[in-house]
């Protein structure tokens, strides 16, 4: 019992640092500090609707589909069809979800989470670029629930896409990327990997 504690405490403090270091805060002007740490308000979670390709439409979401039953550990990458940082780096975002899906399957998984309305915008999108994205579900940040959540605590209020956040099964937010993930990618699979080792202590 104690042992497992301790190899807790350890892990905890190997992924404070990991989150917290100087450079990681300092490349991101420090607009990660105020994301850290916020609980995801679930209840917007479970509102979120998913793009469901046999009615070419956004749908509410089913309870086994929400993200809130998700796997323990997800990133959520939120994106938009008008970014265009978001639109040249899908094949990237495609590589990240493909390496976490081999290495922690069920447990950790990336998710596209997207800022289009309507239902012909997404289906115009996913017509051109489906073959550069990751396999579904793609979700809808429905009514902005996650930019009104997030959008105070980012540098003058200003909803900057593309955003990515690593939370952990209580959906609390431990790790975040604001813009472009190019500088970054090595930063995602160990803070999840640490994610994924809490799991089993």
């Amino acid at each position: 019992m104690q042992r497992g504690h301790l190899q807790r405490r350890a892990l905890l403090g190997g992924l404070g640092a990991l989150l917290l270091s100087p450079s990681t805060l300092e490349a991101q002007c420090g607009a990660v500090a105020n994301l850290l740490h916020r609980r995801l308000d679930l209840e917007r979670l479970s509102r979120l609707h998913v793009w469901d390709d046999r009615d070419v439409a956004w749908r509410p979401t089913r309870p086994e589909e929400r993200l809130t039953a998700g796997p323990p550990v997800q990133v959520l990458h939120l994106w938009a069809d008008w970014c265009v940082p978001c639109r040249e780096e899908f094949p990237l975002v495609q590589k990240l979800a493909q390496r976490l899906a081999e290495r922690h399957r069920g447990k950790a998984r990336l998710v596209c989470v997207a800022e289009i309305a309507s239902n012909q915008d997404m289906e115009r999108f996913l017509t051109a670029q489906r073959s550069r994205m990751p396999q579904g579900p793609y979700y809808q940040d429905t009514a902005e629930l996650v930019a009104n959540e997030l959008r105070p605590f980012l540098p003058g209020g200003r909803w900057t896409l593309p955003l990515t956040l690593t939370i952990d099964p209580q959906r609390v937010i431990r790790h975040a990327i604001v813009g472009a993930l190019a500088a970054h990618t090595g930063e995602l699979l160990p803070i999840c990997q640490r994610l994924v080792d809490l799991l089993g202590t």
